[in-house]
């Protein structure tokens, strides 16, 4: 989950075990079984972030970074983040699972050192789960007072979700949030249900352009032809788009050659624990 959702740090690790898998009983008990185990692992601090850097496309400058949720059992070794996102959101943990990401995120970043950009931000996933109990901004609220993490150094990125959002409450929190100064991304543009309409009806500085498209930019037209209008389309709106899921150096030559200016993935980076984050950072820290 990235914070939440499957599509972020759910990509499965070799080795990796699904307590589901594991139960032996029927989906529905293992489904609430698990329910269980995950809010104790969360209460056990099992879980950790680790943190992917966002960069500028032509220089790989370092312009924030996205946290995405681990959980390392005790006894199964790490456990698929989509095996447990897909149990927090059948199981109603979402909330506690979305604030303790949110928590921790923010005291990391409170921490890092100041790129050669200057302060860097941190991205927070949010299920629209988490804005069904309508409390969003006093969450957001208590991350901040706790960590003391400047405002302007959140981002919550809104992540795709079957669920039926309500737009008009759905804004209203997030202009709330924006109000105290924290960003709003829209996660996966153009891919599953991160639709025009919500862009459109959704308080927003930035978008995130889903990783399928960006994985067809050299190969498939009509992917690159999407991409490059999503990029026309932040620049009209004055908003920020970001290239998911780079892995070749083809693929950001393309996306550079599309008008995209910023990206994240494995080609400059995989997800890293907050120390190793915090090293790179130094290593490009300005001088004062």
């Amino acid at each position: 989950m990235s914070a939440v959702p499957a599509t972020h740090g759910g990509v499965r690790v070799p080795g990796s075990a699904s307590p589901t898998a594991l139960l032996g009983v029927d989906d529905h008990m293992a489904r609430l079984a698990n329910g269980a185990i995950l809010r104790r692992a969360i209460a056990r601090r099992e879980l950790h972030c680790v943190f992917q850097p966002i960069v500028e496309l032509a220089n790989a400058t370092i312009v924030g970074a996205e946290a995405l949720v681990r959980w390392q059992h005790p006894e199964l070794g790490r456990v698929a983040p989509s095996g447990f996102v897909e149990t927090a959101e059948a199981t109603g943990v979402v909330p506690v699972l979305g604030r303790f990401v949110l928590d921790e995120a923010c005291c990391a970043a409170a921490r890092w050192p100041s790129g050669s950009r200057g302060p860097v931000p941190v991205s927070v996933n949010v299920s629209p789960l988490q804005l069904d109990g309508g409390d969003l901004a006093v969450v957001v609220e208590r991350a901040l007072d706790e960590s003391g993490l400047d405002p302007a150094r959140l981002v919550l990125e809104l992540t795709e979700s079957s669920e039926v959002i309500d737009l008009e409450g759905a804004a209203s929190q997030l202009a709330e949030v924006r109000a105290r100064g924290v960003a709003v991304v829209l996660d996966d543009l153009g891919s599953g249900y991160s639709s025009l309409l919500r862009l459109v009806r959704l308080p927003v500085d930035g978008v995130k352009i889903d990783s399928a498209l960006v994985g067809g930019v050299c190969d498939d037209p009509h992917a690159a032809a999407v991409v490059r209008s999503i990029a026309a389309l932040a620049r009209a709106l004055e908003i920020d788009a970001v290239a998911e899921g780079v892995e070749t150096a083809a693929q950001r030559a393309c996306l550079v050659d599309l008008g995209c200016t910023l990206g994240q993935g494995y080609y400059f980076a995989k997800p890293m624990p907050a120390g190793a984050f915090v090293a790179r950072l130094a290593r490009v820290r300005p001088r004062s």
